[in-house]
């Protein structure tokens, strides 16, 4: 009868072997985002064209940076000050600075 267990030890010899390779699961790196701001749409913030109290200084476009993310580029736009939202930058430079890839957690 001892040869009836040959089959047994056998299987459980390849199942040991065959255990000790197989893969190891998949290692995930920590998830990238942008600041939240960046993926705000670009908002010029127009006055009213109807609103003639307004000073001239509100009714003037001025040229500012938006962060657009699909592109991961800065493009210049033409806003005034009467709304819009923060996804507006002074200059191209700051609008690259302040709009890069951060990991998950660290701000």
């Amino acid at each position: 009868l001892p040869y009836m267990r040959l089959p047994y030890l056998l299987i459980l010899a390849v199942g040991v072997s065959f255990g000790s390779r197989m893969p190891h699961p998949p290692i995930f790196t920590a998830v990238e985002s942008y600041p939240s701001i960046c993926y705000l749409p670009p908002d010029s913030g127009l006055c009213p064209t109807n609103n003639r109290d307004e000073s001239e200084e509100n009714q003037d476009l001025l040229t500012r940076y938006y962060f657009d993310i699909t592109t991961e580029q800065c493009y210049p736009f033409g806003v005034q000050s009467c709304g819009g939202n923060e996804n507006r930058f002074p200059s191209k430079h700051s609008c690259l600075a302040y709009c890069k890839i951060e990991k998950a957690g660290s701000k």
